[in-house]
This record gives structure tokens, sequence and C-alpha cells, in this order.
């Protein structure tokens, strides 16, 4: 893809879902720079707290978006990712894409990468409920949202699937995981539910 002034994408979605990965492959393609925001916020001192119950930091995202709105400006492409959503400049453009995983194999993959229990339980569930696509869609609206169900695919054609929506070749979508109905239908829903009994 040729350099394009002031193209922004911004990769979204809970732990576990590719973020990382998928930025990363696409910063190979489009080249310019990838802010991983939970990183920035460490390094830059933009935390005000620790929420003991949930095991997480808290951050001051006023400071983050007004750090990002300066560190951003006059660049041309840039990649972000996080799991949790700031509100950028209107300038910017930017094109949102929120992964998604199917619970069963998320939980499997946090289980790998070393969380808790309790954490793997609050995390499937926030993707269970959409979390990360509806804070995504209050935040930037339905043209600059797309959801990309990362569950069976390689990065590489994740990485193509953002590609062409960028370059318009593919218009923005939605609703394209409803892990309810997919957990009814596979018989599954009772177990997830279950989960709360256990914590």
């Amino acid at each position: 893809m040729a350099s394009k002034k002031g193209l922004t994408v911004y990769i979204t979605g809970s732990p576990g879902t590719g973020k990382t990965s998928v930025a990363s492959r696409l910063k190979e393609k489009i080249g310019g720079e990838h802010f991983e925001l939970s990183a920035i916020c460490l390094e830059r001192g933009f935390i005000v707290g620790y929420d003991k119950k949930r095991k997480t930091r808290i951050i001051d995202l006023a400071r983050l978006e007004k750090y990002l709105g300066k560190v951003l400006r006059g660049k041309e492409n840039f990649i972000l990712s996080s799991h949790f959503i700031v509100k950028l400049p209107k300038t910017l453009k930017p094109k949102i894409f929120v992964l998604r995983c199917h619970p069963s194999t998320l939980a499997k993959r946090l289980k790998m990468k070393g969380f808790h229990r309790e954490k793997i339980f609050e995390n499937v569930w926030a993707e269970i409920l959409d979390f990360c696509l509806q804070e995504a869609l209050k935040v930037y609206g339905l043209k600059q949202v797309h959801e990309i169900d990362t569950t069976n695919k390689d990065v590489g054609r994740v990485v193509e699937e953002i590609r062409a929506v960028v370059k318009e070749k593919k218009k923005p979508k939605i609703g394209v995981c409803d892990w309810i109905k997919k957990l009814e239908e596979e018989g599954k829903l009772k177990e997830f539910l279950g989960w709360g009994e256990r914590f």
C-alpha cells in the first residue's frame, strides 16, 4: 500500500483477540508507527490508580488523549492498539477495527497467556457482551467501525481485510458476532452462564 498522509488505523478488542500480532503485521504492510496505548500509559505515567477488585490499572484517558493529539499531529501512517477506546481528533479520520474471538477459543488463549481465572472470566464475558464493540460505536459511530472475527483467521487474512476497508474496497461492517446466539446453538451457553457460580 502506498503511503497516504493521515492514515489512522485503531485496532481494539478484548485481550487475546490478536491485536498486537495484527498491528505488527499491518505495520510491515503500510509502514508508519505502532502505538500500543497501555505501554504508553505506563511509560508516560498516565495512571491514576489501581483497581484491586479487578486487578487492573486505572488509566487517565484525558491525559492520554491530549498526548496523542499532540504526538500524532503531522504524522503519516500510524496504527494504535489497545483493549480500551480513546477519542482521537476528528481530523485524523481514524478507521476503527474491533477484533473478536469465539469465547471458548478466547478462554484457551488467555489461559495460555497466564491470566488468572477471575481475569479470564471477566474478559470472556466482556467479549460475549460485545463490550469493546459497544465502546467503539459509542465514540466513533457506525461508519468508522469494522468488526472482524479472528477465531479461524490467520494474521495475514485479518490484515488483508483491514487493508481492504482502509482502501475503501470493502465497507465497514458490524453485527458479525453474536456470541450468545452462537453459544446457544452449540449448547454451550449454560456452561458459560455457570462460570459465575465459581467466582
